[in-house]
């Protein structure tokens, strides 16, 4: 199911439609309502900060713990760019939250709906700034550890938390459930959020490789390359040596033998065929007689 505000597509994804679902069950249509409501205004802060950045957003799903943006080059930009895009859709919940508290206590609103808006901005903004993905945090946390680890390694780590918090939220809904406290986002969340973090891990590698590409592109345009030069053992493999490759800058590796003696180059760009055409496991040395 999917819709166009300002030439923007929307999705309204499996989760999101379980979410309302459970509203339904319980009898909370405003909560629904208004749910659905802030996670699109949430979605169209970041549209909103992408377009300033000349950034084109090719579309958004809506989730249950916000939504999930796939915005053209984002992660190519700058870590401050991503990280002030992923930060508008927080700040507009905290924002939509302060905005309802202040008019519900002039008495501009009456009760019942503006605590409720209330209640999910806040949750909503405070759920997206955990460090996990596909939260706007981990998008933060990911493309500013990225620059020391890699995107691979990166995206594994922060996907291993994410798990880890899905599983946490399970258990915290099954014990409100029982209590009979229910609260269905958390169920909600503990399912998807594990889904989305294991699809982020898998494609980790795939992204990344394709991030690599896009922003080799854009620089050869630009017709200046910032390097880096790495230094490895030639039994090292590809794929060790392209976890390290930096989001920011082109790599040049220098291979040395078993007596620390240079016995070649690799480019970033060489590493990187080897490894789509299926060669990441060869070792450097192995690559430059291939």
């Amino acid at each position: 199911m999917g819709f166009s505000i300002l030439g923007t597509r929307f999705f309204i994804g499996l989760p999101f439609i379980s979410l309302m679902a459970a509203y339904a069950l319980f009898g909370m249509g405003w909560e629904a309502a208004i749910a659905f409501l802030s996670v699109a205004a949430h979605e169209a802060a970041h549209a909103l900060v992408a377009s300033a950045y000349d950034l084109e957003i090719e579309s958004v799903e809506l989730t249950p713990f916000g939504g999930v943006a796939r915005i053209s080059g984002l992660m190519q930009q700058d870590p401050y760019v991503e990280t002030s895009v992923a930060l508008a859709g927080p700040a507009s919940s905290f924002l939509l939250a302060g905005l309802s508290a202040y008019l519900w206590r002039a008495g501009l609103l009456p009760d019942g709906p503006p605590g409720i808006m209330l209640d999910v901005n806040v949750m909503l903004g405070l759920v997206n700034l955990l460090p996990v993905l596909p939260l706007d945090g981990g998008r933060i946390a990911r493309a500013n550890l990225s620059k020391s680890i890699g995107f691979k390694q990166a995206t594994w780590a922060i996907s291993a938390l994410g798990r880890a918090l899905a599983i946490v939220a399970l258990l915290a809904g099954l014990i409100l459930w029982y209590a009979g406290i229910p609260y269905p986002n958390l169920l909600v969340y503990a399912a998807f959020g594990y889904i989305f973090a294991r699809t982020e891990q898998k494609s980790a590698s795939i992204t990344g490789f394709s991030i690599l590409i896009r922003r080799k592109e854009n620089m050869a345009r630009q017709g200046i390359i910032h390097t880096q030069q790495m230094t490895a053992m030639h039994y090292i493999s590809l794929e060790r040596v392209a976890n390290g490759f930096s989001s920011r800058h082109y790599s040049v590796v220098t291979i040395l033998d078993d007596n620390m003696r240079q016995v070649g180059t690799l480019s970033e760009a060489e590493i990187v065929e080897q490894i789509l055409a299926g060669n990441g496991r060869l070792s450097l040395g192995e690559a430059l007689s291939h």
